[in-house]
């Protein structure tokens, strides 16, 4: 993919879609304005949490993280240092900087879905994996109802908390 091309190079200058290079500047355009509260860099730390492909959570019970985590902190790029090439729709990450698409990418994905259904479903519900979009009403004429749910990723388990209805 495009993303894991520019993560595999950094400190090079790497051309990108002009779809992936507009995802890229809104999430530096977000990181700007909450003063990096949304980090298009986060991935670093969401692996030593161990959100990967393994979702190996005992690492939060490492007595050692949070020491690793501000080694971490003091090492590494940040996301301020990502740089764009306007004209030519290249990025260059810094020194083992990598990005993540998770804080924009299902989103953007579910409004592409929902603008293509929209030219001609009058009612539908989109579900991605919890992020939820919706047109018009149910196939009961009703507005979408959906359960929002408790999961327990250690016992494996799951309960319902609660409904919302969407339109």
């Amino acid at each position: 993919s495009e993303l894991a091309n520019l993560n595999r190079q950094p400190e090079k200058w790497i051309q990108v879609s002009q779809e992936f290079f507009m995802l890229i500047k809104k999430m530096i355009n977000m990181a700007t304005k909450t003063d990096g509260a949304f980090d298009p860099t986060v991935i670093d730390f969401l692996e030593l949490y161990g959100y990967d492909k393994y979702y190996d959570f005992s690492k939060l019970d490492n007595p050692e993280l949070p020491d690793i985590i501000k080694k971490r902190l003091t090492s590494r790029a940040s996301w301020k240092e990502i740089e764009l090439d306007d004209a030519n729709s290249k990025v260059r990450l810094a020194r083992d900087q990598r990005i993540d698409l998770g804080g924009i990418g299902k989103g953007y994905a579910i409004d592409c879905a929902f603008n293509k259904l929209e030219e001609g479903v009058k009612s539908f519900l989109i579900d991605a994996g919890g992020d939820i979009r919706v047109r018009g009403l149910s196939e009961k004429g009703e507005e979408w109802k959906v359960a929002l749910k408790n999961f327990n990723l250690q016992k494996k388990t799951e309960e319902t908390v609660g409904y919302v209805e969407l339109k």
